[in-house]
């Protein structure tokens, strides 16, 4: 074990672990640390530390499957409410933005295609998908 120091905290490496014993959760959970330290009043990144939170909570408990679909679904959903114009503050601008940003960046990790399902689902119903599945 050793510690690195970032530029804002320490980070403790396992110097036997190998990057195949590296889990997402624990991934994920980096990502949170980081965000957090990030945090500021000068900063607004609460949609993303709330989407690693939920993202936590998900990867202890669902299979790649449903968790990927789950997570497509609100990337979609919160795709549509930019494109028919429902943000009504920057806040709120600021929160969903962080929320699918920190989405994609995991996804991303589980499998680079999903970046063409992201852009695919933005425009496309889970029953278009479902049918053209088949």
């Amino acid at each position: 074990m050793y510690t690195v120091k970032t530029f804002k905290e320490e980070i403790t490496l396992d110097a036997e672990k190998t990057l195949k014993d590296l889990p997402l959760i624990e991934i994920i959970k980096r990502k949170l640390s980081f965000m957090q330290a990030q945090h500021s009043k000068y900063f607004d990144n609460t949609g993303e530390l709330q989407a690693y939170n939920d993202m936590i909570q998900d990867v202890m408990n669902m299979t790649e499957d449903k968790f990927v679909r789950k997570y497509l679904k609100i990337v979609r959903d919160i795709e549509q409410k930019f494109n028919r114009n429902e943000i009504t503050s920057q806040e709120e601008d600021h929160k969903l933005g962080g929320y699918s940003n920190a989405v994609v960046n995991v996804l991303l990790l589980i499998d680079p295609l999903y970046e063409e399902k992201l852009v695919f689902r933005a425009y496309c119903s889970d029953e278009l998908i479902d049918r053209l599945k088949e």
